[in-house]
């Protein structure tokens, strides 16, 4: 799932040369194309229907898409046009951590951040998740409070 793209490169990229061409030329087009934005956005919308209950499910994630392009794709257009309709608590904690990384995991592919980037936004620091009701209780594992 990646809209506003439709797959992973772009249609314009030109096919790729047999053999060792390939491999050469595959981490220019990984630089230049960043194919892993493509799982930010992803990441991104999950988070955001994880977070507002009422676009969970096929029916709500099309009117969100269809209203997110009705604002081509402007995740703070949209809060804004159609956002009072939506509980944002969950993304508004913390002095709105989960709303901020959302806002950058769904940005153009120009300016999304990454997966690593994400990784370390204040949203998954240990004082960041206790404001959505979780405690870090080992090094790799997270409980509910």
């Amino acid at each position: 799932y990646g809209p506003p793209e439709q797959y992973i490169m772009p249609q314009t990229t030109p096919r790729p040369p047999r053999g060792l061409l390939a491999l050469l030329a595959a981490p220019f087009l990984w630089t230049t194309q960043n194919p892993d934005l493509f799982d930010s956005y992803t990441a991104g919308m999950l988070l955001f229907q994880m977070s507002l209950p009422q676009i969970r499910g096929i029916g709500g994630t099309k009117i969100v898409n269809s209203q997110l392009k009705s604002v081509s794709n402007d995740v703070e257009a949209w809060r804004e046009q159609y956002g009072r309709n939506y509980d944002f608590s969950l993304l508004d904690r913390q002095n709105g951590a989960g709303w901020d990384l959302v806002c950058k995991l769904l940005a153009p592919k120009k300016s999304r951040i990454s997966i690593a980037a994400a990784q370390g936004h204040r949203f998954f620091r240990p004082d960041g998740l206790s404001a959505v009701g979780l405690q870090p209780t080992g090094s790799k594992t997270l409980s509910r409070t």
